[in-house]
């Protein structure tokens, strides 16, 4: 559920590749056969809309929960050209290459849930959902729309990094990890800090982070970071530990989260910071895979996407190559 699957388009053949790998993908989830049927004409579409118009196109897929009513999530991202009348694009029928216009439209209409984000010159995001129905009712109740991609270091089948949001009525708990270095150790420090967060969600962020740095001593350890909310008052508790980026974003304002220096499962001594989130600003958690020098006024109205898209755009222009890569971006709903 965590990790992505990320397939490169830059030709028509990379489609069909890219629907093979989806395919297997969502039979090894154990998504519906309806449910598979979507997303393959999903991942058609986009892939297609791709291999014809785009730059530097790459699909994205992940698991957005355990079954019965876990469904998929897909992105398709690029860097250009990118366009200005994204409702009149996304609308049934309207095709800008003098085809029969199944493109956009005919996503929006398949999915569960769907949004796009454009901008000349600075690429194109779209993210569709494809959720059974059991999954629809539970996903209306929550109170943070959650995007991520989370993907290992080319070449490398585990990854290093990982994530967890967890959520009830009155209370959301965040964390991101990433195992040092990667491959398989780094891997296995990650999954051990998530199952110590699984374990303990019930607990305070700094008394997670403190029994992660048991845990991980016997690991190659880890950096991670741990923000706790009170969602009545948005009150935050974020305690940080190494090279993970955090920062709340707000009217376009970015204040960036401390974490201390040091390792979880060596040296680390762990320190709560206090903040406050605020309805409707957003949350963005990074790894080291992810340049920090990102701006988002380099993508007009970006903000007021889903998170979804916002995570897929930075991970498109600001993942490096040289590590596993994640960012989290959360925004606490108004509803």
């Amino acid at each position: 559920m965590r990790h992505s699957v990320v397939m490169p388009i830059a030709d028509s053949s990379h489609v069909g590749e890219a629907r093979r790998i989806t395919a297997r993908f969502t039979a090894d989830m154990g998504l519906p056969e309806r449910e598979r049927g979507l997303v393959a004409l999903i991942v058609t579409e986009l892939g297609n809309n791709l291999a014809k118009y785009a730059r530097d196109g790459q699909l994205v897929i992940r698991a957005l929960g355990a079954q019965p009513d876990g469904g998929i999530e897909i992105l398709s991202l690029d860097t250009g050209p990118g366009f200005p009348d994204v409702d009149r694009r996304v609308a049934d029928g309207y095709s800008s290459g003098g085809t029969p216009g199944n493109g956009l439209g005919a996503v929006r209409r398949l999915s569960r849930q769907f949004d796009v984000y454009s901008a000349l010159g600075a690429g194109t995001a779209v993210m569709s959902r494809v959720v059974p129905a059991a999954g629809t009712a539970r996903r209306a109740v929550e109170r943070l729309q959650v995007g991520a991609v989370c993907v290992p270091l080319q070449g490398q089948d585990q990854c290093g990094d990982s994530w967890v949001v967890f959520q009830d009525a009155s209370r959301a708990i965040l964390m991101l990890v990433d195992g040092l270095g990667h491959g398989s150790l780094a891997a296995a420090a990650a999954d051990e800090a998530v199952r110590i967060f699984d374990a303990n969600r019930g607990e305070s962020a700094m008394e997670i982070l403190a029994r992660a740095h048991l845990a991980l001593r016997n690991t190659r350890g880890a950096v991670m970071a741990v923000a706790e909310t009170d969602l009545s008052d948005g009150s935050v508790s974020f305690v940080g530990v190494g090279n993970i980026s955090a920062c709340l974003i707000e009217d376009g304002r970015r204040r960036h989260m401390i974490s201390v220096n040091g390792t979880v499962g060596f040296i680390a001594k762990p320190r709560a910071f206090a903040y406050t989130w605020r309805k409707n600003a957003v949350m963005v958690l990074s790894s080291d895979g992810v340049s920090t020098r990102w701006q988002l006024e380099q993508f007009p109205d970006l903000l007021g996407r889903h998170p979804s898209l916002i995570a897929g755009v930075l991970f498109q222009n600001y993942a490096g190559h040289r590590d596993d890569a994640s960012i989290l971006a959360v925004r606490w709903n108004t509803s």
